[in-house]
């Protein structure tokens, strides 16, 4: 088996499993078109390309296991697809395993209520719709074609450099409030946690949703944070007093409570960081370290 994995696109996701996966003796080929990354990574064993039909090639015949996290748009609704869709049917025999990256927002707004992958979709919007589409291109060449591809539905990703400790330093003066508003999320290390245990034993054509123990409301987790660091609290300003961007509308309109049962049960997966609790208060002590260098 080579220890070969392959990446189209290079986000915040993609680039903290590459390093983590480094470190378990893989070598990660990962497309971006972003020259500015390209040229900023050193390691070896990670080699970034341009997003290009050559950089595809190679990293379809010689990487059995592939990571699809570029998002959808408009014009093109899997942007690997539409350009290697019969590249990747004609080396289905030498993929291992697929994943494709995708989001909770394919639920769309369930009034709080939990779901799991067999949920239906209400009112998901247009990324929620376009994430839906895009699902559904890649299982159809499971289907089809027994192309090894899986499923993740990510919650809302928070980790180093991504989570409420920026946006109280951000000099925000308010906390968002929505009654009975809640939203589930996920440290990045738990992500990786879940796509490793999924690379080494593989169930193609699942979809799993990827979230923690504890949905809780934007505003809780931020009093969390700054009671953590020893900060005052915000004062919380109901939602219809402020002026939203439509991507804010559309994120605020879902409420949901995400289900780990599926993750847990099939993948065996233990969260490192099984609620946000955990997880901020090493997002903490690990800024709080930072300072004193």
């Amino acid at each position: 088996m080579k220890n070969q994995i392959g990446l189209f696109g290079f986000g915040y996701t993609a680039q903290a499993f590459a390093k983590a996966m480094v470190n378990r003796g893989f070598t990660i080929y990962a497309t971006s078109r972003s020259r500015q990354v390209r040229e900023a990574l050193t390691n070896e064993n990670i080699k970034v390309l341009d997003f290009t039909k050559e950089s595809a090639e190679q990293i379809i015949a010689s990487c059995p296991f592939i990571v699809q996290s570029i998002p959808p748009n408009e014009q093109e609704i899997d942007p690997v697809l539409s350009r290697f869709k019969p590249l990747l049917i004609d080396s289905a025999h030498r993929i291992q395993w697929i994943a494709y990256l995708s989001a909770t927002s394919v639920y769309g707004d369930h009034q709080g209520e939990w779901v799991t992958e067999e949920s239906e979709s209400l009112n998901p919007g247009t990324t929620g719709i376009l994430r839906l589409m895009a699902e559904k291109e890649w299982l159809y060449l499971y289907q089809h074609h027994k192309l090894p591809v899986h499923i993740f539905r990510l919650a809302g990703i928070y980790g180093p450099g991504r989570s409420s400790i920026e946006r109280v330093l951000s000099n925000r003066t308010f906390s968002i409030y929505k009654p009975h508003q809640v939203f589930s999320r996920i440290h990045i290390e738990d992500i990786i946690q879940v796509l490793d245990l999924s690379l080494h034993q593989p169930t193609p054509g699942e979809l799993f949703n990827v979230s923690d123990d504890l949905p809780a409301p934007s505003h809780e987790v931020e009093a969390f944070t700054l009671n953590e660091m020893n900060l005052p609290p915000l004062p919380l300003v109901h939602i219809d007093k402020i002026n939203l961007s439509p991507a804010g509308l559309e994120f605020y309109r879902s409420n949901k409570r995400v289900s780990n049962t599926k993750i847990k049960t099939l993948l065996n997966f233990k969260p490192k960081y099984p609620t946000y609790k955990d997880g901020i208060k090493a997002l903490v002590t690990a800024y709080q370290s930072s300072l004193k260098k």
